[in-house]
């Protein structure tokens, strides 16, 4: 019987241990289809296994908001996970998450662009700071595979989910703010990943290595900023649109 062999070790981007590592994808891989239908160009980085696992249910809720959003409906692969997602919160063991997801669908007030309502429209309480925390995962990921080092925990990420934004935020405030956020990322590089589920630009200061902005779109509707820097280079966690 030959010897058995053994697993990789190395530095968890997540939480920084040498420990065995697996390949854990980012963005989670449930975002992109099922088994047998997944693209080939998928971004994995190493991660212990405790950080790839810790993170399944957060990967669950993750698909679960951004493929029943319904600025995501008219994208094919977003449609094509509606079953599988049904079939996750039909699972007897998924009972709370199941709840969870019906308690959040509502009905809001919908306004046009110049702020008149025109009615009511089905929507989903989402739990922001939740998925911030996801994405901050996603983007200490996308920080590592595209810059080939790690974001030490002395750094941190702020994320955005700017749909809700651009819907609160007056036109005129949201469009200063998207042109300032434009400007950030003009010159750096970007990445589109299977078929377009993802698609992301990021920037970095020459003199500052660890200060990056990102920018991600998900299913060409559903829209996210962060930023990555030192401790004293942010302030307390708010959005300015002046």
């Amino acid at each position: 019987m030959g010897k058995r062999s053994k697993r990789p070790r190395g530095v968890c981007v997540f939480c920084g241990n040498r420990r065995v590592v697996t390949r854990d994808h980012v963005p989670p891989k449930c975002l992109f289809g099922e088994r047998g239908t997944l693209p080939s160009d998928l971004i994995t980085v190493p991660a212990c296994t405790r950080c790839n696992l810790a993170s399944s249910r957060d990967d669950e809720y993750l698909r679960m908001v951004l493929a029943t959003h319904i600025e995501a409906s008219g994208h094919p692969t977003a449609q094509a996970l509606w079953p599988a997602i049904g079939r996750s919160l039909s699972r007897p063991q998924a009972a709370g998450f199941s709840q969870l997801f019906q308690e959040s669908l509502v009905r809001l007030p919908a306004f046009t662009r110049s702020g008149i309502f025109v009615g009511s429209m089905p929507a989903q309480r989402v739990d922001l700071p939740r998925l911030n925390r996801i994405m901050e995962k996603v983007i200490r990921g996308l920080f590592f595979a595209e810059y080939h080092r790690r974001l030490s925990q002395d750094h941190r990420v702020l994320t955005l989910f700017v749909n809700p934004i651009r819907q609160r935020a007056p036109r005129d405030d949201f469009e200063v703010w998207r042109y300032r956020a434009r400007e950030m990322l003009a010159g750096g590089g970007h990445r589109e990943v299977g078929r377009r589920v993802l698609v992301y630009y990021y920037n970095r200061d020459p003199e500052c290595p660890f200060s990056t902005v990102w920018g991600l779109t998900f299913y060409g509707r559903l829209h996210f900023f962060a930023f990555t820097g030192s401790k004293a280079s942010f302030r307390e966690p708010g959005v300015q649109l002046h």
